[in-house]
């Protein structure tokens, strides 16, 4: 449990006060950590930084905070593929897609396209539930870390 804390206060919480620190508004900081938070939600593995970064540029969001965000949530975009891929084959109404390893490994010594063919539709449809689902997630996140951010900002203010 120390380690986690620790963790959390390394990784989000100094940046957050680093940033307050230096001129940074607590709406401006709760925009970034929950765009972050959806973004790094993506079922896509690999591209979160390169959105984030994407999406903050044009935003013209925190990146600091921004990535913090991103690599604190990992787990949860780890733990998310398989609902997003269920919810994708469920909004799509595609019949069973068998996602065990030993198939999905069979299928790409098969015939490396027909892999990419099947299980690129497959993450075509989980980025479809992302889509959906994601800004719901990161607009209770942004009403989660809002006054805790105020509060931050407070009490390095004083």
């Amino acid at each position: 449990m120390k380690r986690i804390r620790e963790l959390w206060l390394k990784s989000l919480v100094r940046p957050l006060m680093e940033q307050l620190r230096q001129g940074s508004s607590p709406e401006a900081l709760t925009k970034s950590v929950a765009w972050g938070f959806g973004l790094a939600l993506c079922p896509l593995l690999g591209v979160t930084t390169l959105l984030c970064g994407w999406v903050g540029a044009t935003l013209k969001l925190n990146h600091v905070v921004m990535q913090s965000v991103n690599y604190l949530a990992y787990p949860v975009q780890i733990a998310l593929l398989i609902p997003f891929v269920k919810l994708g084959d469920w909004l799509y109404d595609v019949e069973y897609v068998n996602y065990s390893l030993d198939v999905i490994l069979k299928v790409f010594e098969e015939s490396p396209r027909n892999f990419f063919e099947v299980y690129g539709r497959v993450f075509f449809r989980a980025c479809s539930a992302w889509i959906l689902i994601a800004p719901i997630l990161a607009i209770i996140l942004a009403f989660i870390v809002k006054k805790p951010i105020r509060r931050l900002s407070e009490r390095i203010s004083s």
